[in-house]
């Protein structure tokens, strides 16, 4: 959507799918695009990030959920035991586009918290992960002012 976009002139838009979003330059008035993070657990967002020319995914295991057996589980799968994942419940990034920073989020989702957080500083895109502790970390925590828990 970005690339017909921009092949058709277009120098400021923000684009939504799926709760994953790309913007292409900065709004009319120059400032950039402000997108909110939801909370896993529903209410107001956790905070909002600025973006020009950029992309921002979110991977998560908190949305589509079943219960079984006075258990809840995500729809993010182990790809080695057909399980669901135990890994983080939420991770953003903001990326070049949102092929990339959707795949990086869903990668980070199907591993545990710890080497989540490893994988992700290797990636090297700022990233904000949401633990089942409810607890924040990465390089968009400290800039929002989030607390680890």
């Amino acid at each position: 959507a970005v690339k017909l976009l921009r092949d058709h002139g277009v120098t400021s838009a923000l684009i939504e799918l799926a709760g994953d979003v790309a913007t292409i330059g900065s709004q009319p008035s120059g400032r950039p695009w402000r997108v909110g993070i939801r909370a896993p657990q529903g209410g107001d967002p956790v905070g909002g990030i600025a973006l020009s020319n950029a992309a921002a995914a979110t991977s998560g295991n908190y949305a589509r959920t079943l219960q079984f057996e006075g258990r809840t589980y995500g729809h993010l799968l182990n790809p080695l035991t057909g399980w669901p994942v135990e890994g983080p419940t939420s991770v953003t990034v903001i990326g070049e586009n949102c092929l990339s920073a959707g795949a990086v989020t869903t990668i980070a989702c199907l591993q545990s918290p710890k080497a989540a957080m490893a994988w992700l500083s290797e990636a090297g895109l700022p990233w904000l992960m949401i633990g089942q502790d409810a607890g924040y970390s990465g390089p968009l925590a400290s800039k929002l002012g989030l607390s680890p828990p």
